[in-house]
Protein backbone atom coordinates (compact mmCIF):
# COMPACT_ATOMS: atom_id res chain seq x y z
CA UNK A 1 0.00 0.00 0.00
CA UNK A 2 2.60 2.53 0.18
CA UNK A 3 1.64 4.18 -3.23
CA UNK A 4 -1.65 4.83 -1.37
CA UNK A 5 -2.32 8.68 -0.64
CA UNK A 6 -5.41 8.27 1.26
CA UNK A 7 -7.95 5.57 2.69
CA UNK A 8 -11.12 6.10 3.47
CA UNK A 9 -13.13 3.76 6.06
CA UNK A 10 -16.96 3.13 5.36
CA UNK A 11 -19.73 1.60 7.08
CA UNK A 12 -22.83 1.80 9.19
CA UNK A 13 -23.23 -0.61 11.67
CA UNK A 14 -21.21 -3.88 10.52
CA UNK A 15 -18.38 -2.25 10.75
CA UNK A 16 -17.76 -2.10 14.18
CA UNK A 17 -17.98 -5.82 14.85
CA UNK A 18 -14.17 -6.68 13.96
CA UNK A 19 -12.99 -3.27 14.33
CA UNK A 20 -11.02 -3.23 11.64
CA UNK A 21 -11.29 0.16 10.88
CA UNK A 22 -9.80 1.43 14.41
CA UNK A 23 -7.10 -1.58 13.98
CA UNK A 24 -5.71 -0.36 10.15
CA UNK A 25 -6.25 3.32 11.57
CA UNK A 26 -3.88 2.88 14.63
CA UNK A 27 -1.20 1.15 11.72
CA UNK A 28 -1.90 3.66 8.79
CA UNK A 29 -1.38 6.87 11.23
CA UNK A 30 1.44 5.36 12.59
CA UNK A 31 3.23 5.06 9.19
CA UNK A 32 2.30 8.49 8.25
CA UNK A 33 -1.22 8.33 6.59
CA UNK A 34 -4.15 10.66 6.49
CA UNK A 35 -7.27 8.41 7.62
CA UNK A 36 -10.54 9.48 7.95
CA UNK A 37 -13.34 7.47 9.71
CA UNK A 38 -17.10 7.24 8.94
CA UNK A 39 -19.68 5.31 10.92
CA UNK A 40 -23.11 7.30 10.96
CA UNK A 41 -22.04 10.40 12.53
CA UNK A 42 -18.73 12.22 10.90
CA UNK A 43 -16.48 12.49 13.86
CA UNK A 44 -13.22 14.16 14.06
CA UNK A 45 -10.90 14.47 17.00
CA UNK A 46 -9.30 17.43 17.79
CA UNK A 47 -5.26 18.04 17.02
CA UNK A 48 -4.82 14.81 14.56
CA UNK A 49 -6.29 12.41 12.32
CA UNK A 50 -9.36 10.28 13.71
CA UNK A 51 -8.04 7.22 15.58
CA UNK A 52 -11.57 6.15 17.31
CA UNK A 53 -15.00 5.37 16.76
CA UNK A 54 -17.37 7.94 17.98
CA UNK A 55 -21.07 6.28 18.62
CA UNK A 56 -24.52 7.74 19.82
CA UNK A 57 -26.87 5.89 22.10
CA UNK A 58 -27.67 5.14 25.57
CA UNK A 59 -25.52 1.67 25.35
CA UNK A 60 -22.06 2.85 23.41
CA UNK A 61 -21.48 6.67 24.10
CA UNK A 62 -17.61 8.24 23.35
CA UNK A 63 -16.66 9.87 26.07
CA UNK A 64 -15.18 12.82 23.84
CA UNK A 65 -18.13 14.54 23.22
CA UNK A 66 -18.97 15.09 26.26
CA UNK A 67 -15.61 16.34 27.78
CA UNK A 68 -16.22 18.76 24.63
CA UNK A 69 -13.21 17.25 22.85
CA UNK A 70 -14.45 16.65 19.39
CA UNK A 71 -15.40 18.47 16.24
CA UNK A 72 -18.49 17.58 14.21
CA UNK A 73 -18.15 17.74 10.19
CA UNK A 74 -22.12 19.44 9.33
CA UNK A 75 -23.04 18.51 5.93
CA UNK A 76 -26.26 17.26 3.65
CA UNK A 77 -26.32 13.57 3.49
CA UNK A 78 -25.10 14.10 -0.26
CA UNK A 79 -22.32 15.71 0.98
CA UNK A 80 -21.44 13.15 3.72
CA UNK A 81 -17.44 11.79 2.41
CA UNK A 82 -18.63 8.31 3.19
CA UNK A 83 -21.18 8.61 0.54
CA UNK A 84 -19.30 9.93 -2.16
CA UNK A 85 -16.13 7.83 -3.11
CA UNK A 86 -15.16 10.90 -5.71
CA UNK A 87 -13.93 12.51 -2.17
CA UNK A 88 -11.10 10.16 -2.01
CA UNK A 89 -7.76 11.45 -3.59
CA UNK A 90 -6.72 9.50 -6.86
CA UNK A 91 -5.38 5.58 -6.16
CA UNK A 92 -7.11 6.16 -3.09
CA UNK A 93 -8.64 2.85 -1.67
CA UNK A 94 -11.93 2.25 -0.03
CA UNK A 95 -13.10 -0.35 2.83
CA UNK A 96 -16.60 -1.54 2.76
CA UNK A 97 -18.99 -4.38 4.30
CA UNK A 98 -20.86 -6.68 1.58
CA UNK A 99 -21.88 -9.98 1.57
CA UNK A 100 -21.48 -13.41 -0.83
CA UNK A 101 -24.06 -13.20 -3.28
CA UNK A 102 -25.48 -10.50 -5.37
CA UNK A 103 -29.18 -10.08 -4.96
CA UNK A 104 -30.88 -6.98 -2.99
CA UNK A 105 -31.30 -4.62 -6.19
CA UNK A 106 -29.28 -1.80 -5.34
CA UNK A 107 -28.37 1.64 -6.85
CA UNK A 108 -24.56 2.56 -7.03
CA UNK A 109 -24.98 6.00 -7.16
CA UNK A 110 -23.91 8.63 -9.88
CA UNK A 111 -20.09 8.19 -9.43
CA UNK A 112 -17.73 5.40 -10.32
CA UNK A 113 -15.87 4.11 -7.48
CA UNK A 114 -12.22 4.46 -8.03
CA UNK A 115 -9.88 1.54 -7.92
CA UNK A 116 -8.77 -0.37 -5.35
CA UNK A 117 -11.80 -1.58 -3.44
CA UNK A 118 -11.56 -3.91 -0.73
CA UNK A 119 -14.43 -6.03 0.52
CA UNK A 120 -15.00 -7.66 3.58
CA UNK A 121 -17.49 -10.65 3.30
CA UNK A 122 -19.91 -11.16 6.42
CA UNK A 123 -21.95 -14.60 6.13
CA UNK A 124 -24.49 -12.96 8.53
CA UNK A 125 -25.34 -9.73 6.27
CA UNK A 126 -28.21 -10.08 4.61
CA UNK A 127 -27.79 -10.57 0.25
CA UNK A 128 -27.32 -7.16 -1.30
CA UNK A 129 -25.95 -6.83 -4.43
CA UNK A 130 -22.57 -5.10 -5.75
CA UNK A 131 -21.01 -5.35 -8.88
CA UNK A 132 -18.25 -8.08 -8.59
CA UNK A 133 -15.82 -6.28 -11.41
CA UNK A 134 -14.94 -3.17 -9.15
CA UNK A 135 -13.41 -5.46 -6.07
CA UNK A 136 -9.72 -5.86 -5.82
CA UNK A 137 -9.61 -7.85 -3.05
CA UNK A 138 -12.07 -10.10 -0.45
CA UNK A 139 -11.41 -10.91 3.23
CA UNK A 140 -13.97 -13.29 4.62
CA UNK A 141 -15.35 -12.73 8.12
CA UNK A 142 -17.25 -14.96 10.63
CA UNK A 143 -18.59 -12.28 12.92
CA UNK A 144 -22.10 -11.89 13.52
CA UNK A 145 -23.73 -8.67 12.08
CA UNK A 146 -24.51 -5.83 14.78
CA UNK A 147 -27.74 -5.85 16.26
CA UNK A 148 -30.01 -2.31 17.46
CA UNK A 149 -32.46 -2.88 20.21
CA UNK A 150 -36.16 -2.87 20.23
CA UNK A 151 -37.70 -1.18 22.77
CA UNK A 152 -41.49 -1.71 23.23
CA UNK A 153 -43.67 1.48 22.62
CA UNK A 154 -44.26 3.38 25.95
CA UNK A 155 -47.58 4.81 27.11
CA UNK A 156 -46.10 8.24 25.48
CA UNK A 157 -45.80 6.66 22.25
CA UNK A 158 -49.00 5.00 22.21
CA UNK A 159 -51.09 8.26 22.51
CA UNK A 160 -48.62 10.31 19.85
CA UNK A 161 -49.62 7.77 17.38
CA UNK A 162 -52.92 7.69 18.37
CA UNK A 163 -52.79 11.49 17.33
CA UNK A 164 -51.38 10.91 13.93
CA UNK A 165 -53.66 7.97 13.00
CA UNK A 166 -56.10 10.53 11.24
CA UNK A 167 -53.42 11.69 8.99
CA UNK A 168 -53.10 8.62 7.28
CA UNK A 169 -54.62 6.96 4.75
CA UNK A 170 -54.87 4.49 2.14
CA UNK A 171 -52.15 4.23 -0.36
CA UNK A 172 -49.89 6.49 1.63
CA UNK A 173 -45.82 6.54 1.29
CA UNK A 174 -43.99 6.63 4.51
CA UNK A 175 -40.65 7.32 5.78
CA UNK A 176 -39.78 6.29 9.60
CA UNK A 177 -36.74 8.33 11.37
CA UNK A 178 -34.02 7.20 13.73
CA UNK A 179 -35.07 6.54 16.96
CA UNK A 180 -37.29 4.40 19.40
CA UNK A 181 -40.29 7.06 18.84
CA UNK A 182 -40.61 6.95 15.23
CA UNK A 183 -39.16 2.54 15.09
CA UNK A 184 -42.33 2.13 17.67
CA UNK A 185 -44.52 4.10 15.64
CA UNK A 186 -44.16 1.82 12.73
CA UNK A 187 -45.67 -1.13 14.81
CA UNK A 188 -48.21 0.61 16.48
CA UNK A 189 -49.60 1.67 12.77
CA UNK A 190 -49.15 -1.65 11.72
CA UNK A 191 -52.03 -2.75 13.61
CA UNK A 192 -54.48 -0.04 11.62
CA UNK A 193 -57.05 -1.01 9.29
CA UNK A 194 -54.69 0.72 6.13
CA UNK A 195 -53.94 -1.18 3.08
CA UNK A 196 -51.40 -0.49 -0.31
CA UNK A 197 -48.56 1.47 1.81
CA UNK A 198 -45.56 2.70 0.13
CA UNK A 199 -41.91 2.92 2.04
CA UNK A 200 -39.21 5.47 1.05
CA UNK A 201 -36.91 5.65 3.71
CA UNK A 202 -33.49 6.67 4.62
CA UNK A 203 -33.34 3.84 7.80
CA UNK A 204 -35.02 0.79 7.67
CA UNK A 205 -35.80 -0.46 11.01
CA UNK A 206 -38.50 -3.23 12.74
CA UNK A 207 -41.00 -0.75 12.50
CA UNK A 208 -41.34 -1.50 8.18
CA UNK A 209 -41.18 -5.34 9.09
CA UNK A 210 -44.39 -5.16 11.71
CA UNK A 211 -45.78 -3.33 8.75
CA UNK A 212 -44.25 -5.07 5.50
CA UNK A 213 -45.58 -8.63 7.98
CA UNK A 214 -48.95 -7.17 8.46
CA UNK A 215 -49.85 -6.47 4.58
CA UNK A 216 -49.84 -2.84 5.01
CA UNK A 217 -46.65 -2.38 2.96
CA UNK A 218 -47.06 -3.01 -1.18
CA UNK A 219 -45.85 0.01 -2.98
CA UNK A 220 -48.65 -0.69 -5.17
CA UNK A 221 -49.90 3.16 -5.23
CA UNK A 222 -46.44 4.60 -5.88
CA UNK A 223 -45.70 6.78 -8.75
CA UNK A 224 -42.81 5.37 -9.44
CA UNK A 225 -40.49 2.13 -8.28
CA UNK A 226 -43.85 0.86 -8.09
CA UNK A 227 -43.74 -2.35 -6.00
CA UNK A 228 -40.56 -1.80 -4.48
CA UNK A 229 -39.66 -0.24 -0.81
CA UNK A 230 -37.07 1.69 -1.14
CA UNK A 231 -34.12 3.32 1.93
CA UNK A 232 -30.51 3.83 2.03
CA UNK A 233 -29.66 2.46 5.31
CA UNK A 234 -30.78 -0.74 7.37
CA UNK A 235 -30.67 -1.15 11.47
CA UNK A 236 -32.43 -3.24 12.99
CA UNK A 237 -32.99 -7.20 14.41
CA UNK A 238 -32.05 -10.43 13.50
CA UNK A 239 -35.42 -11.03 11.84
CA UNK A 240 -35.51 -7.86 9.95
CA UNK A 241 -32.08 -8.96 7.78
CA UNK A 242 -33.55 -12.47 7.74
CA UNK A 243 -36.89 -10.57 6.12
CA UNK A 244 -33.87 -8.64 3.69
CA UNK A 245 -32.01 -11.24 2.64
CA UNK A 246 -32.90 -12.30 -1.17
CA UNK A 247 -35.80 -9.47 -1.25
CA UNK A 248 -36.09 -8.83 -4.69
CA UNK A 249 -39.52 -6.17 -3.31
CA UNK A 250 -36.76 -4.26 -1.49
CA UNK A 251 -34.07 -1.65 -3.52
CA UNK A 252 -31.30 -0.03 -1.60
CA UNK A 253 -30.32 3.41 -3.32
CA UNK A 254 -27.95 5.98 -2.29
CA UNK A 255 -28.53 8.96 0.63
CA UNK A 256 -28.20 11.47 -2.36
CA UNK A 257 -31.02 9.75 -3.82
CA UNK A 258 -33.62 8.55 -1.42
CA UNK A 259 -32.69 11.96 0.85
CA UNK A 260 -33.30 14.68 -2.42
CA UNK A 261 -36.48 16.67 -1.68
CA UNK A 262 -36.65 16.50 -5.83
CA UNK A 263 -36.91 12.38 -5.28
CA UNK A 264 -39.19 12.85 -1.93
CA UNK A 265 -41.40 15.85 -3.91
CA UNK A 266 -42.95 12.87 -7.01
CA UNK A 267 -44.21 11.41 -4.22
CA UNK A 268 -48.01 12.40 -3.80
CA UNK A 269 -49.32 11.86 -0.40
CA UNK A 270 -46.04 11.39 1.08
CA UNK A 271 -46.04 11.28 5.11
CA UNK A 272 -42.97 11.86 7.00
CA UNK A 273 -42.13 10.67 10.87
CA UNK A 274 -39.47 11.52 12.50
CA UNK A 275 -38.92 12.56 15.98
CA UNK A 276 -37.26 15.98 18.22
CA UNK A 277 -36.13 17.54 21.14
CA UNK A 278 -37.64 20.40 21.46
CA UNK A 279 -39.43 23.67 20.16
CA UNK A 280 -39.63 27.17 20.49
CA UNK A 281 -42.86 28.96 20.39
CA UNK A 282 -41.13 30.54 16.90
CA UNK A 283 -41.66 27.39 15.48
CA UNK A 284 -37.52 25.87 15.19
CA UNK A 285 -37.19 22.76 15.84
CA UNK A 286 -33.85 20.99 17.87
CA UNK A 287 -33.01 17.89 16.91
CA UNK A 288 -29.62 17.69 17.67
CA UNK A 289 -28.69 18.53 21.25
CA UNK A 290 -29.63 19.92 24.45
CA UNK A 291 -28.22 22.92 25.07
CA UNK A 292 -24.60 22.68 24.02
CA UNK A 293 -24.77 18.82 24.62
CA UNK A 294 -24.50 17.12 21.44
CA UNK A 295 -26.96 14.14 21.49
CA UNK A 296 -27.53 13.55 17.56
CA UNK A 297 -26.87 14.74 13.93
CA UNK A 298 -28.50 16.08 11.29
CA UNK A 299 -28.85 12.86 9.53
CA UNK A 300 -32.31 13.30 6.52
CA UNK A 301 -34.37 15.36 9.00
CA UNK A 302 -34.77 18.02 7.37
CA UNK A 303 -34.55 16.82 3.64
CA UNK A 304 -37.64 14.51 4.73
CA UNK A 305 -39.15 17.83 5.99
CA UNK A 306 -38.29 19.53 2.75
CA UNK A 307 -39.61 17.04 0.55
CA UNK A 308 -42.65 16.75 2.31
CA UNK A 309 -43.41 20.55 2.42
CA UNK A 310 -43.34 20.21 -1.58
CA UNK A 311 -44.81 16.82 -2.20
CA UNK A 312 -48.52 17.05 -3.87
CA UNK A 313 -50.65 16.24 -0.63
CA UNK A 314 -47.21 15.69 1.72
CA UNK A 315 -46.84 16.24 5.68
CA UNK A 316 -44.08 16.06 7.75
CA UNK A 317 -44.66 15.14 11.24
CA UNK A 318 -42.17 15.65 14.17
CA UNK A 319 -43.24 13.75 17.29
CA UNK A 320 -41.38 14.16 20.97
CA UNK A 321 -43.14 13.93 24.36
CA UNK A 322 -44.28 17.68 25.97
CA UNK A 323 -42.06 17.26 28.82
CA UNK A 324 -39.61 15.61 30.91
CA UNK A 325 -38.63 15.30 34.64
CA UNK A 326 -35.23 15.41 35.61
CA UNK A 327 -34.00 13.46 38.80
CA UNK A 328 -34.91 15.83 41.41
CA UNK A 329 -38.36 15.28 39.97
CA UNK A 330 -38.66 18.78 38.12
CA UNK A 331 -41.13 19.33 35.10
CA UNK A 332 -38.95 20.72 32.41
CA UNK A 333 -40.89 21.42 29.06
CA UNK A 334 -39.72 20.37 25.30
CA UNK A 335 -41.65 23.20 24.40
CA UNK A 336 -39.69 26.60 25.07
CA UNK A 337 -40.24 30.14 24.69
CA UNK A 338 -36.97 30.64 22.75
CA UNK A 339 -33.89 28.61 22.48
CA UNK A 340 -31.24 30.40 24.33
CA UNK A 341 -28.61 28.00 25.36
CA UNK A 342 -26.70 26.69 22.07
CA UNK A 343 -29.39 24.60 20.99
CA UNK A 344 -28.91 23.60 17.30
CA UNK A 345 -31.83 24.31 15.18
CA UNK A 346 -32.40 21.63 12.67
CA UNK A 347 -35.82 22.86 11.26
CA UNK A 348 -36.24 26.86 11.00
CA UNK A 349 -38.94 28.26 11.86
CA UNK A 350 -40.01 28.84 8.10
CA UNK A 351 -40.23 25.13 7.42
CA UNK A 352 -42.26 24.23 10.46
CA UNK A 353 -44.58 21.14 9.93
CA UNK A 354 -47.02 19.24 12.10
CA UNK A 355 -45.65 19.19 15.70
CA UNK A 356 -46.67 16.33 17.90
CA UNK A 357 -47.07 15.51 21.07
CA UNK A 358 -48.96 13.33 23.69
CA UNK A 359 -51.42 16.03 24.00
CA UNK A 360 -52.16 16.77 20.33
CA UNK A 361 -51.11 18.18 16.73
CA UNK A 362 -50.09 21.77 15.74
CA UNK A 363 -50.10 22.27 12.02
CA UNK A 364 -47.57 25.10 11.79
CA UNK A 365 -47.51 25.85 8.16
CA UNK A 366 -49.33 29.20 7.56
CA UNK A 367 -49.36 30.82 10.91
CA UNK A 368 -48.58 33.74 12.39
CA UNK A 369 -46.18 34.06 15.36
CA UNK A 370 -48.65 34.87 18.14
CA UNK A 371 -50.68 31.93 16.24
CA UNK A 372 -47.69 29.19 16.69
CA UNK A 373 -47.30 29.92 19.84
CA UNK A 374 -50.91 29.53 21.05
CA UNK A 375 -50.96 26.23 18.77
CA UNK A 376 -47.95 24.76 20.49
CA UNK A 377 -49.54 25.79 23.88
CA UNK A 378 -52.12 23.60 23.77
CA UNK A 379 -50.02 20.85 23.16
CA UNK A 380 -47.73 21.61 25.76
CA UNK A 381 -48.02 19.76 29.60
CA UNK A 382 -51.02 21.02 31.44
CA UNK A 383 -48.54 22.02 34.61
CA UNK A 384 -46.35 23.87 31.71
CA UNK A 385 -49.02 26.19 29.96
CA UNK A 386 -49.10 28.96 31.99
CA UNK A 387 -45.30 29.77 32.23
CA UNK A 388 -45.44 29.22 28.33
CA UNK A 389 -48.74 32.11 28.65
CA UNK A 390 -46.64 33.97 30.35
CA UNK A 391 -43.03 33.91 28.38
CA UNK A 392 -44.80 34.68 25.25
CA UNK A 393 -46.17 37.53 26.65
CA UNK A 394 -42.87 39.04 27.72
CA UNK A 395 -41.44 38.29 24.47
CA UNK A 396 -44.05 40.23 22.95
CA UNK A 397 -45.14 37.50 20.96
CA UNK A 398 -48.64 38.28 22.08
CA UNK A 399 -50.63 41.56 22.11
CA UNK A 400 -53.93 42.72 22.82
CA UNK A 401 -54.60 42.89 19.49
CA UNK A 402 -53.42 39.45 18.62
CA UNK A 403 -56.12 37.96 20.40
CA UNK A 404 -58.91 40.02 19.62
Amino acid sequence: MSDIKSVLFVGVGGQGTILASKILTIGLIGHGYDVKMSEVHGMSQRGGSVSTQVHFGSKVYSPIIGEGSADILVSFEEMEAARYARFLKKDGKMVVNTTQIPSLPVLSGVCQYPRGIVEELKKHVPVWAFDATKVDAIVESEEPISLAPNREPSAIDQQIAENIFPYLHDGITLQLGIGGMPNALGSLIAGLDLKDLGMHTELMSDGYLDLYQSGKITNDKKPFQRGKGVFSICMGSKELYEFLDHNQDILSAPMHYVNNPETIRQLDDFISINSCIAVDLYGQVCSESAGTRKISGTGGHLDFVTGAYVADHGKAFLAMPSSRVDKQGIRHSNILPKFTAGDIITTPRTQAPYMVTEYGVANLSGLATWQRAEALINIAHPDVREALIQAAEAQRIWRQRNKC
